[in-house]
């Protein structure tokens, strides 16, 4: 079994496309980059793309758009894994993480993390939904439009809020997104992007072409404050209606498996469960053999990584910042403690903090917003 590393994505292509294409729903998200790479290679100056051959045959391959994870393929045959890893390594990689659908993923992580020595730092269980019919759902007050180039910033800013929300591990790399999104916004070549109005925009919803027959949706994203109006439901189900209606077959989007609320939405638009993945984040051996760095702010990071995973739903926390017009950038900003985006990100969201860790963001927030807040003012479980 032989892994080559191919730079020019049309000849990566040529040798692996009827291999993705064998299952395309699952390498929909590979497809799409692969196309956007080719297409409108500024977007991403910097990639890999890794073949997996046995007896030329394609087994396995892999793209990564750095900082991002590595993307995986689902493997054909036993070994391809292995294969893939030893021309990572030999290359001199340090992976920041590895996003893939499962049972794959998790192989791939138990293999890559005992090659390396490294850990898990954290891990996003993912799902893929798949849907080919539309059902009814509620429609708020408002209308749909396209987003038009006087909504680019606007664009730009709610990728932001969104990635941070949804991965706030994840570097967000400002020029990318909008290189990325000059294509979407007005519609071209990479997608477009719907807003819902209602005496402004309250909600954005993209959508790309994941294959030729393929939509992907996303992303779908709802400022705090304006949420549970139905505005994410109505959107999401007239993007999807759009596209079917543009000669699609079908459309996909990936949902948080920890987020309920956003699960129930699209399975009542008619979206169904095709396959589970995971978005995960490694921690490099040396970073684990070195608990003392950053005098406490490391370690404590560390300890809401290994905490309970269980999402407790948005805490108040969320409306506190809303109420005081901060991001979750201005606490860490604000803190004397060493806290770290990604803290205050999971506190949003409702990962289970330690008591530890809650003190110090309620503190920053005090201090962000002049406030005398207590910690039960911003968790229900504290």
């Amino acid at each position: 079994m032989k892994t080559t590393r191919m730079d020019d994505p049309t000849a990566f292509r040529t040798a692996a496309e009827a291999f993705l294409c064998a299952d395309e729903m699952r390498h929909n998200l590979f497809l799409g980059l692969l196309a956007t790479l080719e297409k409108q290679p500024e977007v991403y100056p910097d990639h890999g793309l890794w073949i997996v051959e046995d007896a030329g045959t394609v087994v396995g391959a892999a793209l990564m758009t750095p900082p991002h994870n590595l993307l995986l393929a689902t493997p054909a045959r036993a070994g391809a894994l292995e294969s893939l890893i030893q021309a990572v390594l030999q290359e001199g990689l340090v992976l920041p993480g590895v996003v893939g659908t499962r049972p794959e993923v998790d192989a791939f992580v138990d293999l890559y993390t005992a090659a390396t020595g490294g850990r898990v730092a954290s891990r996003m269980e993912q799902a893929l939904h798949v849907l080919n019919t539309v059902s009814d759902v509620p429609v708020p007050a408002g209308r749909a439009r396209p987003a038009l180039a006087e909504d680019f910033e606007l664009v730009v800013e709610w990728n932001r809020a969104f990635s941070t929300e949804v991965a706030p591990e994840n570097t967000w790399d400002e020029a990318e997104t909008r290189r990325r999104l000059s294509h979407r916004v007005p519609d071209g070549s990479g997608g477009g992007m719907r807003i819902w109005e209602d005496g402004g925009p309250v909600c954005i919803v993209g959508f790309v072409d994941a294959t030729e027959r393929i939509a992907r949706i996303g992303p779908v994203y709802t400022p705090p404050h304006l949420r549970r109006r139905g505005y994410a439901a109505a959107l999401t189900a007239y993007v999807t209606r759009e596209m079917l209606a543009s000669g699609k077959t079908g459309c996909l989007l990936y949902t948080d498996l920890a987020n309920p609320t956003s699960n129930a939405i699209y399975h009542r638009i008619g979206y169904r469960r095709l396959c589970d993945g995971a978005m995960i984040a490694f921690e490099p051996a040396v970073q684990a053999e070195q608990p003392g760095v950053g005098q406490g702010g490391r370690q404590d990071e560390a300890r809401v990584a290994g905490s309970e995973e269980r999402n407790l739903g948005e805490q108040p926390l969320a409306g506190l910042l809303v109420r005081h017009g901060l991001m979750p950038r201005d606490l860490v900003t604000a803190s004397t403690e060493q806290i770290t985006h990604k803290m205050v990100n999971r506190a949003v969201r409702g990962r289970r903090l330690t008591p530890h860790v809650g003190k110090k963001i309620c503190n920053a927030l005090n201090r962000a917003s002049e406030g005398h807040y207590a910690v039960g003012d911003l968790f229900t479980y504290i």
